[in-house]
């Protein structure tokens, strides 16, 4: 799948990949991800699993905010547009699409949840 940047650094599918749409945030491939990765080095990379699984392996860039604790509070923290691109991952899928529910439920429109890590056939540290 190719992915082109519109306004606002929103990424639409351009050709007939499997981007499925929920409740404001789309399901992409850990390809797709990585897609995005590369062509927008601005791309928030969001680790949702617990620290200590965020220390034995996570994907270069990625920022630690534990599904459990994704408020107004900590996500303000970080001081994001709510145009940024955002790409969720946890371990296996289910706590990034929670936490990517609570993303678009706090105003941010440019959610990609990619699943999980093991899944990831990419570089991790």
């Amino acid at each position: 799948m190719e992915f082109k940047e519109t306004c606002g650094n929103e990424y639409q599918a351009a050709s007939t990949g499997k981007t499925e749409e929920t409740k404001g945030y789309s399901t992409i491939s850990a390809e797709d991800a990585k897609t995005i990765m590369d062509e927008n080095p601005h791309a928030i990379i969001l680790d949702v699993r617990t620290k200590e699984e965020y220390d034995k392996k996570h994907i270069p860039d990625s920022i630690l905010i534990p599904n459990e604790n994704i408020s107004e509070d900590t996500v303000s923290e970080l001081d994001l547009p709510s145009d940024s691109v955002i790409l969720i991952y946890c371990r296996s899928g289910n706590r990034s699409k929670q936490a990517a529910s609570k993303l678009a439920e706090l105003g941010y429109s440019n959610i990609f949840d990619f699943g999980g890590i093991k899944d990831w056939p990419y570089e991790t540290e």
